[in-house]
């Protein structure tokens, strides 16, 4: 006769990897709508009513972002240098309009993670609650608690991102548009000050984007793959 342990773990195994797969396919609530589109993941994936955003694609446009930034510091920067301040200054409102759109992308995608987080932390535990082994409601229950430790981790660098994000993008529309009315030496010579802030501005907003990433990664290496069917 078959020892029964084994067949118990597999059991266990498949229901942590379900709901696994449902925290990687988290939903939030976005801008637009696809009725069509069937999300990855369990039902506590399912949207809002909203766009449905898994955490590695948060992840991504995070990083993007972030290198977005760089790159529109640095042409601001070549700006008051420049042999041709209007070339310096058109360079600068091109990166300017690539990271504004990341930008906009990172903080709608990620306006919700923390709600969107709790509801499918409580189906988890309503679900682990209704499993009648005792051993494999205890896997169900630590893997929950696990994951949730590191997904509650998540939220400081998460909401210091958003608000780091929010003030630079508006401290390089301010200086654009301060540039745009006056290109001359005297004009760049005059912004001096705000420049040295949005560079001040440009350092806390890389580190805290760096450290979203960061738990954003770690959450992501914890978790299985959104393509794992869910346990019916």
């Amino acid at each position: 006769m078959p020892h029964p342990v084994p067949a118990m773990k597999s059991r266990a195994s498949l229901f942590t990897l379900s709901f696994s797969a449902g925290l990687l396919a988290l939903s939030l609530t976005g801008c637009s709508s696809f009725p069509g589109r069937t999300p990855a993941g369990p039902d506590a994936a399912k949207p809002v009513g909203g766009k449905a955003i898994n955490l590695l694609q948060l992840r991504d446009s995070v990083k993007s972002t972030r290198v977005a930034l760089n790159r529109t510091t640095d042409a601001l920067n070549r700006v008051p240098g420049a042999p041709d301040a209007l070339e310096a200054y058109t360079t600068f409102s091109t990166e300017f309009a690539a990271f504004k759109k990341l930008s906009s992308s990172t903080l709608r995608d990620s306006a919700d993670v923390r709600n969107r987080g709790k509801e499918l932390f409580a189906q988890w535990e309503q679900e682990a609650a209704t499993i009648k082994n005792v051993d494999i409601r205890a896997i169900a229950e630590q893997r929950r608690n696990t994951l949730k430790a590191g997904y509650d981790a998540m939220i400081t660098p998460l909401l210091n991102a958003r608000a780091d994000l929010t003030e630079v993008t508006s401290l390089f529309a301010d200086i654009q548009k301060a540039l745009a009315l006056d290109l001359t030496p005297a004009g760049l010579d005059a912004v001096k000050k705000p420049f040295a802030d949005i560079n001040a501005k440009f350092s806390a907003s890389a580190a805290s984007l760096d450290a979203f990433a960061a738990e954003l990664d770690k959450i992501a290496a914890a978790l299985p793959a959104p393509a794992v069917a869910p346990v019916k």
